[in-house]
């Protein structure tokens, strides 16, 4: 249907990328990503009083997002070439729109993802021999590698991901000049480093039908041959070295919702660096991986933790300490087994209905207030954290009368 829109304006309509790659594949469904000669304000034009709509995403890069009111969306772009500046920048200096798809071809990363078809006439257009790489299941750059990681320095992590994520092989010739190219990534925002990084490090959760169960290890040995953990994590020049791929231990047995922290771990063990609460910032935070302060709170914890344990004598305790990240610190934990103890604590504290925190204290500064009235407002904070301390050994305590009995009787010493 749209494609027919298209038609009846003069021109043709053209799926590329993934979804055309995948389906040449086994039929791994991702976005649908068009294109074609028209202009965006040609395609806005021709979509009105259609079933349609088109809202411009990047004007200089001719985006659109085009809806069908059924909520199918797609992503069209115009055909264009482009033009960089010396240095590995993302984004192109310049863009020319063109009508020659040839032209458009050209500036593509890998012969993989340069594949369209066209809808009106369905037929494939191949000019740089992407179907028989897809058959021969190898990953090769477009035109020549100088050029493809001359002109986007993000196009090298790409390389890394989608060798792992589809179980390629890396063209030799291209590998060769990816990791020669890699001082490309200095000129990479942190922003679009991170998000790269992270889809590297989960490449086994992207095209489930056609991955490994282990791409995302797959993923990092490549990472790691490339030599480049400086562009990741800056603060660690004054150490780093190149990582031997026996060192990620925990992070080869991780779930994806601990990938980062058993990486980080296996990184700073590798190193012999202690993870503190300012190191992990440095490496994690908004100088390093960018994440944000919740993130990079929930990793500290999380890899602080075995430290601290030693200075609880009792685990219920340290339970409440780290209560926000306790299911995934117990699972963590697991990967080096370790402390078994604590899993069984905090199931019987579950159990028993112990709080987690001050919200499931059955008593409140209100109650306090109300029945104990001579106890200075001043005074409330330091004594409600004292009695969840209390709750939390004795939780079948935990109900209004004891805990302000208890008040009470700390009251009165």
């Amino acid at each position: 249907m749209l494609s027919e829109l298209f038609f009846k304006n003069g021109f043709l309509l053209y799926i590329v990328g993934g979804y055309v790659r995948n389906a040449l594949m086994d039929g791994c469904s991702t976005d649908v990503d068009l294109a074609g000669a028209a202009t965006s304000d040609e395609v806005i034009g021709f979509l009105k009083s259609s079933e349609f709509t088109a809202a411009v995403v990047n004007k200089k890069l001719g985006t659109l997002l085009i809806k069908h009111k059924s909520g199918q969306n797609f992503e069209y772009t115009t055909f264009r070439s482009e033009n960089y500046l010396k240095g590995g920048s993302h984004s192109p200096a310049s863009v020319k729109f063109v009508t020659d798809i040839r032209v458009d071809a050209k500036r593509r990363d890998f012969t993989a993802n340069a594949i369209y078809y066209d809808i009106k006439n369905k037929k494939i257009i191949d000019f740089y021999g992407g179907i028989e790489d897809i058959k021969n299941k190898v990953l090769r750059a477009v035109e020549t590698p100088q050029f493809v990681f001359e002109s986007d320095g993000l196009r090298i992590l790409r390389f890394i991901r989608l060798a792992a994520e589809l179980r390629f092989k890396p063209d030799p010739h291209t590998l060769e000049v990816a990791v020669k190219c890699k001082s490309q990534l200095k000129d990479i925002s942190h922003e679009r480093f991170k998000k790269e990084f992270l889809l590297i490090i989960n490449a086994d959760s992207k095209h489930i039908n056609a991955t490994q169960a282990q791409a995302h290890i797959k993923a990092l040995e490549l990472f790691n041959s490339f030599e480049i953990w400086l562009f990741v994590m800056p603060a660690l020049k004054p150490y780093l070295k190149t990582l031997s791929n026996k060192s990620f231990v925990l992070f080869n047995k991780a779930p994806p919702s601990l990938r980062l922290p058993a990486l980080l771990q296996d990184i700073f063990t590798a190193l012999k660096i202690e993870p503190t609460r300012q190191i992990i910032n440095l490496v994690a935070g908004h100088k390093g991986l960018m994440l944000n302060a919740n993130e990079v709170d929930e990793i500290s914890k999380i890899l602080t933790a075995q430290n601290a344990l030693t200075k609880y004598k009792d685990l219920r305790l340290f339970i409440l300490e780290y209560a926000f990240v306790i299911t995934k610190l117990i699972e963590f934990l697991k990967l080096s087994k370790t402390h078994a103890k604590l899993e069984e604590v905090y199931t019987n504290m579950k159990k028993e209905g112990a709080p987690f925190c001050l919200k499931d204290l059955k008593i409140n500064g209100n109650d306090i207030k109300k029945h104990l009235p001579h106890i200075k407002f001043n005074n409330y904070a330091g004594i409600l954290t004292k009695t969840l301390h209390y709750a939390v050994k004795y939780p079948q305590h935990n109900n209004k009368n004891a805990l302000l009995e208890y008040v009470k009787t700390m009251n009165n010493e």
